[in-house]
């Protein structure tokens, strides 16, 4: 599985999936592209001011609430994410450096796996948006809800 990234500079979005998908039994043989033409999984933390061809995707994951050039990406579906409860995946509460998910409708996964609508716990999250973004694009590409734990341990 190819999970394409298209960030902005500076963010540590790029690395942290790398870690994970390294991590991850169920994500075995994933391997992350920066700005690919053609991938799996395409996810996105607002618009890619490098990116100046299209991208073809099975799954995109992308930003509600920033603006965002639909006319790059081809998906056969999108997950949105972001503060708003408009958005696929957003955030119900944050406490004492724990942060809780909410999915706000069923995720379809690349596997074809259904994700029922629920509120997930993820302690140690280096930032909200970073933390809305990954754990959308994992649930996407088929990782547990309980592997999220891993994702920003420390």
């Amino acid at each position: 599985m190819v999970i394409g990234v298209w960030h902005k500079n500076g963010t540590g979005l790029p690395g942290l999936l790398r870690r994970l998908t390294s991590m991850l039994p169920e994500l075995g043989g994933s391997h992350v592209a920066d700005c690919p033409e053609v991938c799996d999984v395409l996810i996105s933390d607002g618009p890619a001011p490098d990116v100046f061809h299209p991208c073809r995707c099975r799954l995109a994951v992308v930003p509600g609430d920033a603006p965002f050039d639909a006319s790059f990406v081809t998906a056969d579906r999108v997950i949105t994410y972001g503060m708003s409860c408009r958005n696929t995946v957003t955030v119900s509460s944050v406490s004492d450096g724990r942060l809780f998910l909410a999915l706000q409708r069923e995720i379809i996964g690349i596997d074809g796996q259904s994700l029922d609508q629920q509120e997930l716990l993820v302690r140690h999250a280096p930032s909200t948006v970073t933390a809305l973004a990954a754990s959308a694009a994992l649930l996407a590409c088929g990782a547990a809800p309980e592997s999220l734990e891993k994702l920003f341990k420390k």
